[in-house]
């Protein structure tokens, strides 16, 4: 199941974003005329690589897909070297956003790492438009930048394979187009998992799945599972009500789709 390294994946990005001229250090991207357009009279200033943790490859493969670049132009390296410092802090010092990433993927991996391990280098992170134009905290871009950057978005997920993509907030999700629901059989196989479990539980398992889960289909036919999550800045306690109430029984019936046959046989299509 767990054949590269993040070198490996590290490597096959680095290549991609030379050759369509969207690296950090050599920034050619074809697009950027109608990008800076769009922007007017504001200026793109910055553009940051895709996060992939030093670990990712080392176990089941979560890749966050997100609107934010971060304050900073980072190439991989750099970002990686960020992200992972966050591992280092107190909770108090860390932001509301990545905390939140932090909590999801510590569930997600449960399976696979032992507790209190850092997690900040088993995932990535890849956004939605990479080129940023506010000068100082985060900002909502002019639609251009993300529509010119979905196709090279879906190529950096494709060369990551992730077996599950873990898209925050609405605009991210939009990103990914159209997703297939995941069929009735296989979300009854993942909810009804638990002999001891009431009916009642089991339907409300389930009702929780076909909320948040979907299958995210590339144009070559490979999957990724995606589960939707409010995004944690959303202002609207959304995240508050998903962290609280919900992402427990989620990230473990996502748990059941992502691990093969760590429960029992799935009837599914095992994504790459």
């Amino acid at each position: 199941l767990w054949k590269k390294s993040m070198k490996d994946y590290a490597k096959t990005l680095r290549r991609f974003y030379d050759f369509e001229g969207i690296s950090t250090r050599d920034f050619k991207c074809p697009k950027r005329d109608e990008c800076e357009l769009g922007v007017f009279p504001r200026k793109i200033h910055r553009i940051s690589e895709a996060h992939v943790g030093t670990r990712y490859g080392h176990t089941v493969r979560i890749v966050v897909l997100t609107n934010d670049t971060g304050h900073k132009p980072f190439d991989m390296n750099n970002r990686r070297k960020e992200i992972e410092y966050l591992d280092t802090l107190e909770p108090r010092e860390v932001s509301r956003h990545m905390t939140a990433i932090e909590s999801i993927v510590r569930r997600l991996l449960d399976e696979t790492i032992a507790l209190p391990t850092p997690v900040h280098s088993y995932y990535g992170i890849c956004t939605i438009a990479n080129c940023m134009v506010a000068r100082d905290g985060m900002d909502i871009v002019p639609t251009v930048l993300y529509n010119n950057c979905l196709e090279y978005l879906e190529n950096e997920l494709f060369l990551l394979e992730p077996h599950l993509i873990v898209s925050q907030g609405s605009l991210a999700s939009s990103a990914l187009g159209i997703m297939q629901e995941i069929d009735t059989e296989t979300l009854c196989a993942i909810c009804d998992g638990y002999a001891d479990e009431s009916q009642d539980e089991i339907d409300k398992s389930l009702k929780l799945a076909k909320k948040y889960l979907r299958v995210f289909k590339y144009k070559n036919g490979a999957l990724s599972y995606v589960i939707n999550v409010p995004h944690p800045t959303e202002i609207n306690g959304r995240w508050e009500e998903f962290h609280k109430n919900e992402m427990f029984s989620i990230t473990a019936l996502a748990n059941k789709l992502i691990y093969p046959n760590a429960y029992y046989t799935i009837p599914r299509p095992i994504p790459f």
